[in-house]
This record gives C-alpha cells, structure tokens and sequence, in this order.
C-alpha cells in the first residue's frame, strides 16, 4: 500500500513555467541534513523563494494565546496535526467546539504570506505528512496552498532522476522563525511555545494513535462529567512528532 502526494504535479508545472514559492515544514532539516542543497536545486528548477513554517508556527502560537485571552477560554484542543481534526470532525462532535479557531502553522505561514506580504505565486508545501493534503485540500483554507509534497516521495524523486544535491549551491530561507516555531515539529514542542508565554499553564501532552485517539474519547467523557480538563491539548497522531511524520524518510533505528 501506498500513498499519492503533488510531486508529479509540481514539477510538471514548474516546466510548464508556473510561479512557485515553497514553505517548508521545520522537520525539513531534519529529514534532509542538505536542505539548503535542496533548496538550491529547486530553485534552479524555477522555485522563486523559501518560506520557513517556523514562522507561520511563531504566529500560531500568538493566535492561541490571544485566542485564549480574547475569549476566556477554559481549554482548547491544538489543530497542528490534520490527522486529528480529520478524525474530530468524524468521529467527535461532541468536543469538536472545543478544536481552537486557529489554522496549523503550515496555514498560518500561507496565510500570512498572501494577504500581508502580497505573495501572488503559488505555494507548495514540503511535508513531513501524508495527511496534510487532505488539509489544503478543504473548501475552508481557501485554497491558499496549491500543492503538498512529501519528504518521502520528494526523495524517491531525487533518487530515480539521479539528482546529485552537492551540485547545486546552498540557498536559505526567504523568511525563517523569530521564536520557538522550530521546535514545533518536536513531541512537546507546542506545550514548550506555550511555557514560553505562560509558564504554569497546563499543558497535556499527547502523541501516537495508541494513545492520542482513546485520549479524545476520555477528554469528551470528562468534560460531560465536569470534570477538570487542560488548558491546552498539544495533540500528535505521530507518537515522535512530525520529524518522524507519515510521509518523512526518518525511521527509527
């Protein structure tokens, strides 16, 4: 069994001589230690610039604290990982209201990138998840992100065209993080931009389909016992977090 993403697609249309930027998820530079090689071949392929998600997730965890300020909220479910919110919407409705109003950082990054800074070109998304196509692929993100290409399929590219990445000169992000956005990708990494700002703030932290799905079911049973709950749900259906993510090329030893 496998798993389809917008490699083809992409690079057919950069042939094609489409306008692309791309907004890399942070675990792209653990998944490829020459992440500025790649970076310098894809903009020799005619990738016009780099975005660094680190950013968009800085912004992310701003919106939640305003959030969590503007509307006195008693404790929020995070909504970084599509995995999750795809089962919510499924499978949870009745805790779904407490799913923060906040896009994931990969949004948050585009978002940014289109109505504040006039980025008119399409973006492309280096994923360290499966899921996450799903996320750009929903009538509700307005279609701020054009296509989701995986670590995984990006390196069975590279691999079956033969491309050499010592080849090609270092390129750097256009726009990079300002806080702790890099750590986003990390199991914890949430709950850690969390503590930052408010440092007794509880923070439950939960990753891996063992245990991050039963643990929606218990938050649902206790909050319709009145019991006390988290301030904030810093959720992962990757038990190792995004750096390990569904569609990386990291496994474990």
């Amino acid at each position: 069994r496998d798993f389809r993403d917008d490699t083809e697609r992409f690079f057919a249309d950069l042939e094609e001589g489409a306008v692309i930027s791309i907004i890399a998820a942070p675990a792209v530079k653990t998944n490829f230690t020459d992440y500025k090689r790649l970076f310098g071949y894809l903009h020799a392929t005619g990738v016009k610039h780099f975005y660094d998600v680190s950013f968009g997730a800085d912004i992310t965890t701003w919106a939640y604290l305003r959030t969590l300020q503007k509307e006195n909220l008693r404790t929020f479910i995070s909504q970084p990982c599509p995995a999750v919110v795809n089962y919510m919407q499924k499978y949870c409705h009745d805790i779904l209201e407490d799913l923060i109003t906040v896009q994931s950082p990969m949004l948050c990054t585009a978002i940014y990138l289109k109505k504040y800074l006039g980025v008119e070109e399409r973006l492309c998304f280096l994923s360290p998840c499966i899921a996450k196509i799903w996320e750009i692929n929903e009538p509700e993100t307005g279609g701020f992100v054009t296509y989701s290409i995986t670590f995984k399929k990006l390196a069975d590219y590279l691999q079956q065209k033969g491309i050499d990445l010592h080849g090609y000169t270092e390129k750097e992000f256009d726009l990079a993080a300002h806080s702790l956005g890099e750590i986003f990708s990390l199991p914890g990494g949430l709950r850690e931009n969390v503590h930052l700002y408010a440092e007794n703030a509880w923070v439950k932290q939960v990753e891996g389909t063992e245990m991050a799905y039963p643990y929606l079911g218990e938050y649902s049973r206790r909050k319709k016992e009145g019991k006390s709950l988290p301030l904030v749900v810093d959720i992962l259906s990757c038990s190792h977090g995004c750096n390990i993510g569904s569609g990386t090329t990291k496994i474990l030893d």
